[in-house]
């Protein structure tokens, strides 16, 4: 009987021993949740912060204004383009005209050039009015 309350005894220790040990273990990983807790907390309040940015009003009007603005420099670059392309055509024209009564002739080509072009839009506005009219008599007639 002796050597059995022995067995129980030391059983009883090994036991001990174990739940000292689980316990140690429980109390760290009561501590590292804590650790965690407190780390959910704060990205928690993180996130809270970050929930209340917002883009500025205006955004996206001031993108559309940037982005006509590029499209506007553009145009306004080959604009310049073609009128120094055109000077530099002029200026070499002029320079190989010599006298006078040929620069007079030139400009009064220009000139004739620019009145025959309003003309054009003018004919153009008819055809296009006239062309207008066809479709409306022709779908009346259908």
């Amino acid at each position: 009987a002796l050597a059995e309350a022995d067995a129980r005894v030391e059983g009883r220790a090994e036991l001990a021993a174990a739940v000292t040990a689980a316990v140690t273990e429980l109390a760290a990983a009561g501590a590292t949740a804590g650790e965690a807790a407190a780390a959910l907390t704060a990205l928690d309040d993180e996130l809270t912060v970050w929930t209340g940015v917002r883009a500025p009003g205006g955004v996206a009007e001031v993108a559309r204004a940037v982005t006509a603005a590029r499209a506007e420099a553009e145009a306004a670059a080959t604009a310049v383009s073609l009128a120094e392309e055109r000077e530099e055509k002029l200026r070499g024209e002029l320079a190989g005209a010599g006298d006078e009564s040929a620069v007079r002739l030139l400009l009064r080509a220009y000139d004739d050039r620019d009145r025959l072009s309003g003309e054009a839009d003018t004919v153009r506005a008819a055809v296009g009015a006239a062309n207008d009219e066809h479709a409306t008599a022709e779908g009346a007639r259908a």
